[in-house]
């Protein structure tokens, strides 16, 4: 508990010093805008631990990584809807609609979401196990690619020279998903 919880308030730190620090977001905004940027942070790091762990097969961090993703990510989902809006996301509307990478955005990240609701049921059925959090993972590669990809290059524009969160999470949710695949062998 005491490793989710320093992780966490490391990944709210990164949130602010990034964004309001080094970036031009107001202190208005650290209460829920930045706090969900950590929580998106966080979510998509403890899914990395839990791929991490299922690759080690100990299961007790697998369950306790897994939890703490799929709790964060769930405030992460309805931080999300409170804030989302042509003026906290303006990448992702084109005119008086959301463009394409706004649809793609909302619909992978809904995937991943459904795909969580299954992670419980996975630790059910072993042979289903790796599946959910498979595609979990490759949902939230596909959200966070949607989400920054604009945002990413070049580095020498990142707030402080700090990458994005977006691209973070990019990075942890595809290594996740290389460590969940069924086709990729388990090392010992």
């Amino acid at each position: 508990m005491k490793r989710t919880i320093l992780l966490l308030l490391l990944c709210v730190f990164y949130s602010i010093l990034r964004y309001r620090f080094f970036g031009d977001t107001a202190s208005a905004q650290i209460p829920v805008f930045l706090l969900n940027k950590a929580l998106a942070l966080a979510s998509t790091l403890f899914l990395f631990l839990a791929a991490l762990s299922y690759r080690k097969e100990n299961q007790d961090d697998l369950r306790h990584w897994g939890n703490a993703s799929l709790h964060t990510a769930s405030l992460h989902v309805l931080l999300s809807l409170a804030v989302f809006s042509k003026t906290y996301y303006p990448k992702l509307f084109d005119g008086g609609s959301m463009s394409l990478s706004g649809e793609i955005m909302i619909l992978s990240g809904s995937l991943a979401a459904f795909s969580f609701y299954f992670l419980r049921k996975a630790s059910e059925n072993t042979s289903l196990q790796r599946f959910p959090p498979l595609l979990a993972s490759l949902f939230l590669a596909i959200h966070t690619l949607s989400l920054g990809l604009k945002g990413w290059m070049p580095p020498q524009d990142w707030h402080g020279f700090l990458p994005p969160i977006s691209l973070w999470g990019f990075v942890f949710s595809l290594l996740a998903s290389l460590l969940f695949c069924p086709w990729i062998r388990r090392g010992r």
